[in-house]
């Protein structure tokens, strides 16, 4: 079942949001979880590892409330190597629901990505 109610948009650079989830990895990247701040024109991205640090990538977005998602950094790699063209449209609801992300050249593929995800 694809949710309805994500309303909040971000357009991401594919590539650069690929190289800011690998960065803050921490092993075993199957059980990372990724935090993503959402304020204004950017995104940080964090683990709760000191050694991983944080990462920062810009975003387009539609709208300016702030938001934190955690997210499984293994799905989310997984999803960006399977997007073909530059750029990861994401559509976002509250923190406890699912994420939507689309290859924002083509709407042909749908990925859902749960928030509880481990």
């Amino acid at each position: 079942m694809i949710p309805k109610a994500n309303d909040k948009v971000l357009t991401l650079d594919k590539a650069e949001f690929e190289r800011a989830v690998d960065r803050v990895s921490t092993s075993p990247p199957t059980r990372a979880r990724v935090k993503l701040s959402l304020s204004d024109d950017k995104m940080v991205l964090a683990v709760n590892n000191p050694d991983s640090g944080s990462a920062t990538t810009s975003s387009r977005r539609n709208d300016a409330e702030p938001l934190d998602h955690r997210l499984n950094s293994k799905y989310l790699l997984d999803i960006a190597g399977q997007l073909t063209s530059s750029e990861a449209v994401f559509r976002l609801a509250d923190p406890g629901s699912p994420t939507l992300i689309q290859d924002a050249g083509t709407a042909d593929a749908i990925y859902v990505l749960d928030a509880d995800a481990v």
